[in-house]
Formats: C-alpha cells, structure tokens, sequence
C-alpha cells in the first residue's frame, strides 16, 4: 500500500487507523495512551460511512510504524489462557486503515476504510475449560 501511495503524486493523501476489541458487549479503545480518560464509544454511520465516535485515531506514515501501533493494540487486547491455547483471544477485534485523498488538481476527495477483523474462537467450553464469563 505504502509503495502504491508513493506513486501517486497527484494526491495528497492521509492514512489514520484505529483498533477496538469488543468483548463481553463492550467495545474497548485499544490504542488510548495510558492515563488518557477513558471515553464510551459509540457506533455510528455518517454519509454512509462507519464510524466510532470518541475513538483514538492515529496518523500512519510508514509500515514499521503501522506494525508498532498494531502490535501496541494488540498487547492490550483481552486474552485468556485455556486448556487449546496459552493466550486464547476473548474477544473480537477490529482494526481499521482510513484512507483520505484529495487530488491536487481537481480537488476532488475520496474517504475509504480498510478493515481486518479477528473473530473471538468459537470453542465449546467443554473443551477450552473457560467458563462463559472468560
């Protein structure tokens, strides 16, 4: 993606993501800076976009520095250890690429969103040992 952007020297173009995990009806901010307050989000759709109000967006420059975010997200996500994995994920996790351009000549602006999704398992409890809760 990064090698693409480069290439397009007509656009300016602006990269943000965000990462939340829902777990037990609950939608957790999993890049908020320790110590900042922690704010409800909530979903809503604007002009036919998805969004999450109050979540943390942060601006994208290179791929060592989108690996680094991702990986800081998902060492705050909710995992557990079960009797089939030593950190079984708990929850359901969403993390999303907002692409902004704008072509320099014409002006013309274009938003879109790329979205990778991990579903929590599935597992029957019976076999994971984790009661409903976990």
């Amino acid at each position: 993606m990064f090698d693409i952007i480069r290439e397009m020297s007509n656009f300016r173009i602006k990269l943000k993501c965000y990462m939340v995990e829902l777990y037990l009806n609950h939608l957790r901010d999993l890049l908020l800076p320790p110590g900042e307050p922690v704010l409800e989000l909530e979903i809503k759709e604007t002009s036919g976009h998805v969004v999450i109000q109050n979540c943390t967006e942060v601006e994208i420059v290179s791929v060592a520095q989108c690996e680094e975010i991702f990986n800081d997200g998902l060492s705050r996500r909710k995992t557990r250890q079960t009797n089939m994995n030593d950190a079984s994920s708990r929850s359901h996790l969403v993390f999303s690429i907002i692409i902004d351009t704008a072509n320099i000549n014409t002006g013309v602006r274009n938003v879109g969103k790329l979205s990778f999704v991990d579903l929590a398992g599935s597992e029957k409890s019976s076999k994971t040992g984790v009661d409903k809760q976990g």
